[in-house]
């Protein structure tokens, strides 16, 4: 459950039995991956097309799908290729860009501020986390 009280899944592994999520569970299945080219929704997809429901709403953002036998609402009906997005900042509004790039700027500035004082692994993470428009990943290797 996230803190706006909506009920997320995350499937970040494409494995034949992967049991961490139940799509039937979900009203909305958003595409979100940019670095593997895997085949995530079609007829030889990690999610078959039969697996979505007929009322469920399907977003591409980023991804491999193959939309074409789906039977669901799907936004957009053509979505991009693999390495291209269908939907960008842009999309949402123009201020929307100019906030992303501001908040990267703000933290790269809080990087270089952390780096200048020596901080490393946790403390580090926190520095970010408490004085920046910051995310960490849950992988420590990343911090």
């Amino acid at each position: 459950m996230s803190d706006m009280g909506y009920k997320i899944g995350v499937i970040t592994e494409y494995k034949k039995n992967h049991k961490g999520v139940n799509l039937s569970e979900y009203d909305t299945v958003v595409f979100l991956e940019n670095r593997r080219e895997n085949l995530l929704l079609g007829k030889s997809g990690y999610i078959k097309n039969n697996q979505v429901k007929s009322n469920q709403l399907l977003i591409h953002i980023s991804g491999n799908v193959d939309f074409s036998d789906a039977f669901a609402i799907k936004i957009p009906e053509a979505p991009r290729k693999f390495g291209y997005m269908s939907f960008t900042c842009d999309y949402v509004d123009s201020m929307a860009v100019i906030d992303l790039h501001t908040a990267s700027l703000c933290v790269a500035q809080g990087m270089i501020s952390a780096n200048n004082m020596g901080l490393k692994g946790e403390i580090y993470k926190q520095y970010m986390v408490d004085n920046y428009p910051a995310l960490a990943f849950e992988d420590k290797k990343f911090w």
